[in-house]
């Protein structure tokens, strides 16, 4: 009866028959509110998350590179390590606020499967915590419950090594093993960032051998984990649903206290239709929350949901141009310079934040190669380099002069291989400033990667990540960058720079390296940046031991921390909601 229940909620949410309790057309309130986190845990129950559309379960195997696995897998599955949000998050001291996409500082860093890690520059050792069970259940007969072993995690890691994820960082790994109850993980090359990245990743999450006998893998029933809870079902294209695991290991700190976790019992993923799904079922208090909930929805639900919590703010997630280095053009720095002091990079906010409702000043316009919460790797505008800052300064006029003075003073005429709208016809229209005609591809599909792939165009999208600098900075820009856009020869200044980040194990004086590095890769203008996202955490008062965290991880793990959550529905009556 509970599934058929989900699945007609789908539906109705589907055909906007949903409605919202306690709550008359303009959105009023009629209740006085109270937060759950002001109260002890509540046990039992169910968590809805708010649907993400296009965000649906994708193969559950790391060989078939669907990233979108990870919201799946990550209450199911466990990490090594995992950043402690209860010591240093909202909740704690406050140092670090689990909101930034990318890095987690490794002082923030705890042990979850392993109790403790030692780095030296021949290997990797991680103690493999005692205690911990594997959690199968009805679906998955071929396994038995029995204690998580450091072979287990030596071979999910060779598994994850041979997937094409893992070209990202078997380069530096060597042999990989387990000796008693340690994983060894020998350097091939010493680099880093590598702890970090097998131990707290978004492909981190570890999955017993079992598992990988006649494809196992590959179906999501046969899903495998230590974690809080278990998978339940899956009704494709309508709701992922996950139960909790009654022997689970591990405990939950609430305001100094140790309780037994998980508190709720049931955890649904709707899979939302489109983006109008996801909106109606967080208004109507059917979803009790859940991240990225953009721009555009905002105003809506401060008008029709006024008691939802709305926690706003821009991420380390955007877009940027690369410039392609192939062509001659484009091999002339001073150029490249001009296009990017022609650009009003501030001017791409609108279209982030077309809502207008994030704080003014909280969309930053220098954000790339490093997010400025990255405080002791980031430089503001202020103190950089004139020639650098310059960069910034949106002055057709000087950009025209450079463009003069380089034998450009007739104009330009460019070809992006974009796919047209808000941000291309922006560009577009900046550039005529300077005397430049960008011309639009506006192809899709094959056609559009086509030319990517060909290298037909004078820039291009390169939309990544600036808050992971060991891993993003080399991958983007570095010669051998999986991620290189640019093309040409690479850069032999910023390849030393990044071996020598790679190679230091001092976090303050890798700290500085990645701080000169990431000035330089500014002044070589080797792209334009434009418009980080924003996003908010919406979720309704009755959802307790929550703080608009984000994530508790390096990478896709967004419905992670509403895990650890209870709900109140004693609030939840109150406001006239239904259960």
């Amino acid at each position: 009866m509970r599934q058929f229940a989900i699945v007609a909620l789908v539906f109705a949410l589907l055909s906007g028959m949903a409605f919202a309790g306690g709550q008359d057309d303009a959105g009023s309130s009629t209740t006085t509110l109270t937060n759950a986190n002001d109260g002890e845990p509540v046990y039992g129950g169910t968590f809805t998350i708010t649907p993400r559309a296009g965000n649906k379960p994708t193969s559950p195997d790391p060989m078939d590179n669907q990233g979108g696995r990870t919201w799946y897998t990550s209450l199911i599955q466990e990490t090594p390590m995992i950043g402690d949000f209860e010591t240093y998050g909202p909740r704690g001291t406050g140092e670090w606020d689990f909101k930034l996409i990318g890095a987690i500082p490794e002082k923030f860093w705890k042990g979850l499967l392993i109790t403790d890690w030692e780095v030296t520059p021949q290997r990797i050792t991680w103690t493999v915590r005692d205690g911990i069970n594997w959690a199968p259940n009805a679906n998955t007969p071929w396994m038995t419950a029995r204690a998580l072993t450091a072979a287990d995690i030596a071979s999910d890691l060779n598994y994850w090594r041979e997937a094409p994820n893992g070209a990202t960082w078997s380069r530096s790994a060597g042999d990989i093993r387990a000796e008693g109850n340690k994983v060894i993980i020998e350097f091939a090359s010493f680099d880093t960032g590598l702890n970090l990245t097998l131990a707290g990743r978004r492909y981190s999450h570890v999955s017993p051998p079992e598992l990988l006998v006649d494809d196992r893998i590959k179906a999501w029933e046969n899903q495998v984990g230590t974690g809080p809870f278990m998978f339940e079902s899956y009704v494709p294209d309508q709701v992922f649903t996950m139960v909790k695991n009654p022997n689970y290991w591990n405990t939950a700190i609430v305001k100094g206290k140790e309780y037994a976790f998980p508190f709720l019992d049931e955890f649904v993923v709707p899979i939302a239709a489109d983006f109008s799904f996801e909106t109606a079922a967080v208004r109507t208090g059917n979803a009790d929350g859940g991240p990225s909930i953009y721009g555009p929805s905002w105003s809506e639900l401060d008008r029709t949901a006024p008691d939802l919590i709305q926690d706003r703010l821009a991420i380390s997630f955007g877009a940027s141009w690369g410039f392609n280095l192939d062509r001659e053009i484009w091999q002339n720095k001073q150029v490249r310079r001009a296009l990017f002091i022609c650009t009003d990079v501030e001017a791409y906010n609108g279209v982030t934040d077309p809502s207008g409702l994030m704080p003014p000043g909280s969309l930053p316009i220098h954000w790339m190669p490093i997010y400025p919460s990255l405080t002791n790797m980031y430089t503001p505008i202020s103190d950089l380099p004139a020639d650098v800052a310059e960069l910034y300064s949106n002055d057709p006029e000087k950009a025209k002069q450079i463009l003069a003075e380089e034998g450009y003073a007739t104009g330009l005429e460019l070809f992006t291989s974009g796919v047209g709208g808000g941000r291309d016809e922006l560009l577009k229209d900046q550039w005529e400033r300077c005397g430049v005609t960008l011309n639009i591809s506006g192809l899709t599909g094959a056609a559009q990667q086509n030319m990517v792939r060909n290298r037909e165009w004078d820039l291009t999208r390169h939309s990544y990540g600036a808050g992971n600098p060991v891993l993003d900075m080399p991958n983007n820009w570095g010669s051998d960058g999986s991620r290189r856009v640019e093309g040409g020869a690479g850069d032999p200044v910023l390849d030393d720079m990044l071996a020598r980040m790679k190679g230091e194990t001092n976090p303050d004086r890798q700290a500085a390296i990645i701080k000169e590095a990431a000035v330089y890769i500014v002044s070589q203008a080797w792209f334009i940046p434009h418009g980080v996202k924003s996003i908010s955490q919406g979720y309704w008062p009755w959802v307790g031991n929550y703080y608009a965290e984000f994530r508790w991880i390096n990478d896709d793990t967004y419905l992670q921390p509403f895990g650890w959550t209870w709900i109140n529905e004693d609030i939840k009556t109150a406001m006239g909601y239904p259960q």
